[in-house]
């Protein structure tokens, strides 16, 4: 897109970051239902007339099923204080990613809620999966 060969794309903040700085490309909106604070002048799709249009990229730690509960927890707890580092909060920013801390059950239960979101999505547009 930045070369000219498509009109138009879609891109997560941290990877169109350095294109949108360099005035190569221009974001229309986000595609969350709140303003990303790396792009608080960008509206989000809602706002810009397409109020259904929710996705978002995610990323999170995974370990092996099965890890005991004892290691999930110091995991988690490490996880924990590291997003709570302000400078390590300001890289996050720096790329246009927001850090969510949270505990594992609730990833486990967002990932769930997305599945069935992602789910539903292709059933009602009869999406086929070889």
């Amino acid at each position: 897109m930045a070369s000219g060969e498509i009109p138009l794309a879609f891109a997560g903040i941290p990877a169109a970051a350095g294109l949108i700085k360099g005035q190569k490309v221009t974001p229309l909106f986000v595609t969350v239902p709140k303003r990303s604070s790396a792009l608080p002048d960008v509206p989000t799709a809602a706002e810009a007339g397409a109020p259904g249009l929710h996705i978002d990229n995610w990323h999170a730690l995974l370990a092996p099923a099965g890890v005991p509960a004892d290691v999930r927890q110091v995991l988690e707890s490490a996880l924990q204080k590291a997003l709570a580092i302000p400078a390590v909060r300001e890289q996050f920013q720096k790329v246009g990613a927001e850090a969510t801390p949270g505990s594992s059950r609730q990833l486990e239960e967002f990932v769930a809620t997305e599945s069935a979101r992602w789910l539903k999505v292709v059933r009602d547009n009869k999406i086929k999966v070889d």
